[in-house]
């Protein structure tokens, strides 16, 4: 934490930003692995909170930017570790077996932010984001937090990596990953067949397939008609999602199972509100747009007010919609139709 001190005191003294004075600092010495330069940085804004909170004061607007900052180089230092962590599982998978490496398997999907170039992450519905099998949970976290009892081994390290303050605590992403993960698992739109993409920053660009190429039928020595897709582009943008949970101290402590009640409330209201948005949002900053509200989507009417379902026939029509846009689809849902 000294040396964090320092950075700090340079940056105030040269009147340069923390981020800078860091990256300066660190180029003057040995190369440093990224989870060191991730640890750095988390601890510069640990020292940032404890400023600011030893004066009674909110940030200025200058170390506003700099805890921006800081937290993008530990997004793509976190996005790093991950890169290597599927690097080292692939590598452990291939000489020890599925499970040898202790991790959940990863499945690459190979996309890459043309942004940043860094890789992204693609999890199916049931694939989990948590890749540790962490001793612990959110829940765990917060009566640890509340009650200053010990917990497990992973909450007591997380407890210690982690300061109060007006700004809160930072949450291991570890523990966040499994809160996500609970709540995923409570997600209609998920168990549908949805999938999660892991965003290192605030956009993310895709690619959609906007019209598929022409096929056509050809003699032997024809020329092949040419014909392109045409292609769309999406953008991505994060929005934030929480909640509020209020409780007595008294029952934190006295309750056995208080630290599940947490998680699963936290999970189940989280749940609720992503499906709901999922599929009538608005797409209103902040609120994200659901599928109701897309243009461009198929649609098989059920009349002006809705009908309840009468048999299978409206579902068979959304599928052979589906099917005529040449849309991916499971085939477990099929044969549930069938």
């Amino acid at each position: 934490m000294n040396s964090m001190k320092k950075i700090y005191d340079t940056a105030v003294t040269r009147r340069v930003s923390i981020s800078s004075a860091l990256a300066a600092d660190q180029a003057q010495r040995e190369p440093l692995h990224v989870r060191a330069k991730r640890d750095e940085a988390t601890g510069l804004m640990r020292h940032m909170l404890d400023v600011a909170e030893s004066a009674g004061r909110a940030f200025t607007a200058l170390e506003n930017s700099d805890w921006s900052a800081l937290e993008q180089q530990v997004d793509l230092f976190a996005s790093e570790i991950d890169l290597e962590n599927r690097r080292l599982d692939k590598n452990a998978q291939r000489h020890f077996g599925a499970n040898a490496s202790g991790r959940v398997p990863v499945h690459p999907t190979g996309w890459t932010d043309a942004d940043s170039g860094h890789p992204v992450a693609v999890f199916q519905p049931g694939e989990p984001m948590s890749r540790e099998r962490v001793q612990g949970s959110v829940g765990g976290l917060i009566r640890a937090m509340v009650t200053g009892r010990r917990g497990t081994d992973a909450e007591i390290m997380a407890l210690g990596e982690s300061v109060g303050s007006t700004g809160g605590f930072l949450v291991p992403e570890e523990f966040s990953n499994a809160l996500i993960d609970l709540m995923r698992s409570k997600t209609c739109v998920i168990k549908a067949g949805a999938r999660t993409i892991n965003m290192s920053a605030e956009k993310l660009h895709i690619a959609a397939i906007a019209t598929d190429p022409t096929v056509a039928w050809r003699l032997e020595n024809d020329l092949i008609a040419e014909s392109a897709p045409t292609f769309s582009r999406l953008t991505f943008l994060a929005r934030w999602l929480g909640c509020l949970v209020k409780t007595s101290r008294e029952l934190i402590e006295d309750s056995a199972n208080a630290a599940d009640a947490i998680q699963q409330a936290l999970a189940g209201a989280l749940a609720v509100e992503w499906d709901r948005v999922a599929l009538f949002g608005n797409g209103t900053a902040p609120q994200p747009r659901g599928i109701v509200n897309t243009t461009g989507i198929q649609l098989v009417s059920m009349g002006t007010n809705g009908a309840a379902l009468a048999g299978y026939s409206q579902i068979l029509s959304a599928l052979a919609l589906l099917a005529g846009s040449n849309a991916a689809a499971d085939r477990r849902d099929h044969g549930a139709a069938d």
